[in-house]
């Protein structure tokens, strides 16, 4: 028998990333996290929440929702970012989110 077990990875700065080019901004690392559930409110496990558009290129970067169906996406810059999230049995669900700081957001999923 198999088990997959997940772990919680916690990503944080310290201080201000020095600027690598002279006259270049840099911003502090932002976070969205927050929650999936179904329509019902119960929490979604296993999910995946991934970015579909941001304002600069984005590697392909995802979470998996815990028992508790939260995630926790870091983001490079501030600016308008779209989140997608998916799970078996559920339809995808959207949301675009304008992060200015760390920032929650919620997603609902559907079942089809």
């Amino acid at each position: 028998m198999f088990a997959l077990l997940l772990g919680t990875l916690v990503i944080s700065g310290c201080g201000t990333p020095a600027p690598t080019k002279p006259g270049e901004t840099v911003h502090p690392p932002y976070v969205i996290s927050g929650t999936v559930h179904d329509a019902e409110q119960d929490p979604v496990a296993g999910a995946r929440v991934y970015f579909t558009g941001g304002p600069t290129p984005m590697p392909d970067i995802a979470a998996v929702t815990d028992q508790a169906g939260r995630f926790s996406l870091s983001v490079p810059a501030p600016g308008t970012y779209t989140i997608e999230c998916s799970a078996d049995g559920y339809a995808p669900a959207a949301r675009s989110i304008e992060v200015t700081g760390s920032q929650e957001v919620t997603l609902e999923l559907q079942a089809p």
